[in-house]
């Protein structure tokens, strides 16, 4: 029931309780004589009967409402903290993916080299995707959400795959030489990567309400 209905069916049976009070009371004082007959009296009887019902009704009715809207209050709040960790696993990947973009922002092959060796950990990002992967996506209600949820876990894995490919080379003889060049050749990639899990992110952030 409505808000407005149920307003307006309270002042009914307000204005039937009234009536029917004031009635009872000219009754019992005679100050209205020519009420004061046996179907007059049989009238205000049925009027409370059907007042004390109907009130009855509308406070059991009023409380299944607000049972109901605090039900549904409760399910709105559990799915936002669930949203809400959702979007704190993405930002872990979007911070991880930042750090690893900062470290490639200079041109010098051996300082990115360096660089990525004090922010890149392989297991916490791991640890991160995992994460992603194990996400109900149905708790994102919208496809726009569970797309970039998507393109974040993909990009984290490729930029996992590349930065492997250009910190650790496969000849460990050839260090220093190698890691220059891997890291060279993969950093155009690497800051595309980069840039897709910040955009997605930005994309979930704005769906998810943060």
């Amino acid at each position: 029931m409505s808000r407005k209905i149920f307003d307006y069916i309270s002042c009914v049976i307000l204005g039937l309780v009234l009536f029917g009070t004031i009635t009872a009371v000219l009754l019992m004082f005679s100050w209205v004589p020519i009420l004061w007959t046996d179907p007059a009296a049989a009238w205000v009887q049925a009027i409370g009967s059907i007042a004390a019902i109907a009130g009855a009704y509308l406070l059991a009715e009023k409380a299944s409402r607000d049972a109901r809207e605090q039900s549904l209050a409760m399910d709105r709040l559990t799915l936002q903290r669930k949203r809400d960790s959702i979007l704190a696993i993405a930002d872990a990947a979007r911070a991880h993916a930042d750090s690893i973009y900062r470290a490639f922002e200079t041109d010098n092959d051996m300082i990115n080299t360096l660089a990525i060796a004090l922010v890149f950990n392989k297991r916490v990002y791991s640890d991160v995707i995992n994460a992603i992967a194990a996400v109900p996506l149905h708790d994102l209600g919208s496809f726009q959400a569970v797309d970039s949820l998507l393109k974040i876990k993909e990009a984290s894995v490729y930029l996992v795959e590349k930065v492997e490919r250009a910190w650790h080379p496969a000849d460990s003889q050839e260090i220093y030489q190698a890691r220059p060049r891997n890291v060279r050749d993969e950093k155009a990639s690497i800051r595309t990567s980069c840039n897709v899990v910040r955009q997605e992110y930005q994309r979930l952030a704005a769906v998810l309400g943060a």
